[in-house]
């Protein structure tokens, strides 16, 4: 039979150990939740980088082709502002 404060030292190695895994838990938890919601941003801004190349890549091309069509496209497209 162990001694009294051999038991009560052991029991309260337990009861550390215990909340530490439960701190790590809780903190894995939490970084997989931000790292979820870093993925999910990160997706947005590829999203909006491909749709800016591919309007960059059309007006170049555009441009290309024609010119002075991209004077009349921003003209419009002034003229709609000043309309709103």
């Amino acid at each position: 039979m162990k001694p009294p404060h051999v038991y009560q030292h052991s029991k309260e190695i337990k009861k550390q150990l215990f909340k530490l895994e439960s701190d790590c838990l809780k903190e894995t938890m939490m970084t997989q939740k931000h790292i979820s919601h870093l993925n999910e941003d990160l997706q947005r801004v590829n999203y909006r980088k491909e749709r800016m190349d591919f309007v960059a890549g059309l007006l170049n091309e555009f441009n290309d082709l024609d010119p002075s069509a991209l004077d009349t496209i921003f003209e419009y497209k002034t003229d709609d502002l000043k309309m709103q």
